[in-house]
């Protein structure tokens, strides 16, 4: 296949095989830059089709070359902005906090709390003759990768990326394998800040966890950030249904993992990461590339069971397997737990980010239905809906995950003990929503007026005389269950930022709040989450696919 090997100019399309291309993501350049004039891919084929394979490689090469092409289109060259000591100071507390917020942070400080986060790896004894590359090159590669994440999404952005990657620091700051970042606050006149730092765990003994290498830590943080770079909005079925040329290119499933670990491994080799991928050392190579690939393909939900299963069997007996597959199980368990830590963050966290995920689910609900497609996820109508669906997922998949984590790294616990917590809230929520009783009928509309005529000395008098209507007892007002919990404080409302819109090409754009809060705080007595009004009923009830 050639790797500068352009799309077709036109292909033959009958009226029978047509599809909306506006939902492909195959199209890769198209559907993830801010545009809106794409057409996507157009192609007649159909699997029966003899020449399927010839079709399979056009997909492939011209997958290829939209890829670099966004890759190209994509570039920033200016550096990172400095922050002046006040902030830096601030920041790097913050990033040790489990009460951690990208949602409600500038995107310049987001952006540095993932450049700390890389640089205090740096201070780790040992890390720079393990990784073989220079710390300035790393930058550059951050703000790349950001560029590369849709912000039109609500839940699946950069800051997502960002929220995985401060989770992964936090369980391996939690072991005591990797240092904190107030490290880099020991000299804060020095580019690097202070001193170095060394772990005093005993490699490969217990927890589980010391078995990781410099490299293997390293591998874990470049796959947490780029874990769903160029992320769609939609979820692995509704490519499915749709029939986007990605689910034909990875047909063996986790389509949107698949094309994740490509655009990650693609962007490394673009600023000189490669190096980690091309070691000449026998293995190495191999083993980086499926620390990388293999953790980022477990965050696909539609393995979770296997996944657990798998768990189940290596916690009998760790010890029984080797090394390299030890390593590689551990930095899958580790960002498949970060993946879908929101529900063992602060409720009001947690909540905020299921929020988010309802969101943009009901943007997908929203576009099944107008391409008339199988609905992946269901709408949700209300707070009981939303608590619903989060007692089922943090009941039935986070809380089973982190529980068994604390097994094998004990020093986890802690994390189980927050998610325990959030769901006995959220079912105490739940209680309480059941419990509102239905809203009353409104009064019915009093009668019309009627008119009395008299007649006094020759001269014609009218007078209209309102009836009184019968006496009613009087009405309570309709109860309607609240928006959120009445004691959650207003200044944590979810407060998304404006403008953010689906692009899609040639058909209705659907608009949504995007998801940077504006920094505004709201004086109602209750929380609320702001969502369009075309949505404000419609968000999601099933267990997210993430």
């Amino acid at each position: 296949m050639a790797a500068n090997s352009s799309p077709p100019q036109s292909m033959p399309v009958s009226d029978a095989v047509l599809r909306r291309r506006s939902a492909d993501v195959g199209g890769l350049y198209l559907a993830l830059r801010d545009s809106n004039h794409g057409l996507g891919w157009l192609d007649s084929s159909t699997p029966s089709d003899p020449d399927i394979h010839t079709k399979h490689a056009v997909l492939l090469s011209t997958m290829h070359t939209e890829t670099l092409r966004l890759l190209e289109n994509s570039v920033v060259q200016n550096d990172p902005p400095e922050l002046s000591q006040e902030d830096r100071v601030r920041l790097l507390k913050n990033i040790e906090s489990w009460y951690f917020e990208p949602l409600r942070m500038p995107e310049h400080e987001v952006l540095a709390c993932v450049i700390f986060l890389f640089q205090v790896l740096f201070r780790i004894e040992g890390m720079q003759e393990a990784v073989n590359i220079n710390f300035n090159i790393i930058p550059r590669f951050i703000l790349h990768i950001r560029q590369l994440y849709r912000w039109q999404n609500h839940y699946h952005n950069f800051e997502h990326a960002v929220d995985v990657l401060q989770a992964i620091h936090c369980y391996l700051r939690a072991a005591g394998v990797v240092p904190p970042v107030s490290l880099l606050l020991l000299d804060v006149d020095t580019p690097n800040g202070g001193g170095m730092w060394s772990s005093t765990r005993q490699p490969d003994s217990e927890p589980l966890v010391t078995c990781l290498t410099h490299r293997e830590i390293f591998a874990l943080y470049l796959a947490a950030i780029g874990h769903d770079v160029a992320h769609p909005g939609f979820n692995n079925p509704f490519m499915e249904n749709a029939e986007a040329p990605l689910s034909q290119v990875y047909e063996n499933g986790s389509a949107l993992e698949q094309m994740h670990s490509y655009m990650l491994l693609k962007t490394m080799r673009y600023h000189g990461l490669g190096v980690l991928l091309d070691d000449p050392e026998t293995g190495t190579r191999q083993h980086f590339r499926r620390i990388l690939r293999g953790s980022v393909l477990a965050t696909d939900m539609g393995v979770h069971n296997d996944f657990m299963n798998k768990f189940a069997k290596l916690l009998d007996n760790s010890r029984a397997a080797a090394k390299f597959e030890r390593q590689e199980f551990v930095c899958k368990l580790l960002l498949k737990n970060a993946d879908i830590s929101n529900p063992s963050r602060p409720f009001l966290v947690s909540k905020q980010w299921a929020s988010a995920l309802q969101q943009e689910w009901a943007c997908q609900y929203k576009f099944e239905n107008y391409l008339e497609l199988t609905h992946s996820v269901n709408p949700s109508n209300g707070p009981l809906a939303e608590a619903n669906s989060q007692v089922f997922f943090t009941g039935k998949i986070a809380k089973p995950l982190v529980d068994m984590t604390a097994v094998a790294i004990p020093e986890l616990r802690q994390y189980s003990y927050h998610c325990a917590e959030n769901l006995r809230e959220w079912e105490q929520i739940l209680k309480s929503l059941k419990e509102i009783p239905p809203s009353l009928p409104p009064p019915p509309p009093p009668p019309p007026p009627t008119t009395t005529t008299n007649t006094t000395s020759s001269v014609l008098s009218t007078t209209k005389t309102i009836s009184t209507p019968p006496q009613s007892p009087p009405v309570s007002p309709p109860l309607a269950p609240p928006l959120s919990p009445p004691h959650l404080p207003s200044t944590l409302a979810y407060s998304p930022r404006q403008g953010s819109s689906i692009i899609t090409p040639n058909y209705p754009t659907f608009t949504t709040s995007s998801l940077r809060s504006q920094n505004t705080t709201t004086t109602t007595a209750t929380t609320s989450t702001t969502s369009p009004s075309s949505f404000s009923q419609q968000q999601a009830q099933t267990p997210p696919i993430l």
